[in-house]
């Protein structure tokens, strides 16, 4: 083979090479996408929990930020049952009421996005003599997860200039002072490196008989800040967010969560999924009703969950009326004058951080 021949096909190698490299990225080569990361001591520390105090065999996975909780349960969990009391006749007088018919939501990469149709409707009383009831065993289950990820991550602490909980150095100690022992866990941290915690915890609970799934969404420092501080239960109901009961074919006889998108959820989608449910804990929970302004409401419920994690990393949080196809939005340094302004005679406000 002559060199002017060997030249042109050492030059169609590199060229094929090249554009095989340049194909691959394009098409699902992606080196920045979030895969699953190995289990780090804590994540085993938390099954073992599971299995060998609570003989609860999980599906776990977990990402930089985020540990999904997958327990499939093979019999039903949601029941019906008759209420003790007799059931009340209906009533001929209605009611008016602030009522939701359409709540959706999301963070699109640069702003919150809700759309909603929200309205007064007429109510009559009606007692249908039943209640829904989760079973004793998917209460226990759920408080024995929540225990045993407050244990299994007890051993971290927050580091300034760290956006994660991170652990503890071993033999490490405190020191008086505030300011000195931020000065004293860096200077131990930059030395020795130790595992960083998920921040939003994933709890998937599987009725694989009847195909009918509920999940919770945590913020791991919400928790931790539960179980020490009484004061912090009120706002802990609103912070945790759990879903409505949903159903799906092809969650039946699924062991082991094949379903489920496993992904890594940063904390702009945990605070949209916040969002919301502060939204309808507000009308359909809490003890003090909303008013007749559905605007005014949403944004309270947006300003006070970015408010809670410090978070300002966004544009505007665009509110989408499908009532009357009208559209409003706030830009985030506008946002904080939305937040729950102190009743009349009201001489002390806590907010939550």
């Amino acid at each position: 083979m002559s060199r002017k021949s060997m030249n042109l096909k050492h030059r169609q190698t590199i060229l094929v090479a090249c554009c095989f490299g340049l194909l691959m990225s394009l098409h699902g080569c992606d080196v920045t996408t979030p895969k699953a990361l190995s289990p780090s001591e804590a994540h085993h520390k938390l099954v073992n929990i599971l299995k060998e105090e609570n003989n609860l065999t999980v599906v776990t996975k977990e990402f930089d930020r985020s540990l999904w909780i997958y327990l499939p349960f093979e019999k039903g969990f949601l029941k019906l049952k008759a209420k003790k009391e007799q059931a009340a006749a209906p009533s001929p007088k209605s009611t008016s009421s602030p009522t939701i018919y359409f709540l959706e939501g999301e963070f699109n990469g640069q702003d919150f996005v809700i759309r909603y149709d929200i309205g007064s409707s007429k109510k009559y009383e009606k007692d249908v003599g039943y209640v829904s009831a989760f079973s004793e065993e998917y209460q226990a289950n759920q408080r024995n997860i929540l225990t045993a990820i407050s244990r299994a991550y007890s051993n971290f602490e927050k580091i300034t200039g760290e956006d994660q909980l991170v652990e503890r150095v071993p033999g490490d100690v405190d020191f008086v002072g505030a300011m000195k022992n931020a000065d004293h866990k860096r200077m131990v941290h930059s030395y020795v490196q130790t595992d960083k915690a998920p921040d939003i915890f994933v709890i998937v609970m599987a009725d694989i008989e009847n195909g009918l799934e509920l999940r919770i969404f945590l913020h791991l420092t919400d928790l931790r800040r539960a179980y020490t501080d009484p004061s912090f239960h009120g706002e802990y109901a609103k912070r945790v967010v759990s879903e409505q009961p949903s159903g799906d074919s092809q969650i039946i006889g699924d062991k082991t969560g094949e379903h489920v998108d496993f992904h890594n959820i940063l904390l702009p989608e945990f605070l949209a999924k916040q969002m919301l449910f502060r939204i309808n804990f507000k009308y359909t929970r809490s003890a003090f009703p909303p008013t007749d302004n559905p605007k005014n409401e949403i944004l309270r419920a947006a300003a006070e969950t970015v408010g809670s994690y410090g978070f300002n990393k966004f544009g505007a949080v665009e509110l989408q009326d499908l009532s009357d196809g009208k559209t409003y939005r706030i830009e985030s340094k506008n946002l904080a004058e939305h937040e729950e302004t102190p009743s009349e005679g009201r001489l002390i406000r806590i907010k939550f951080r």
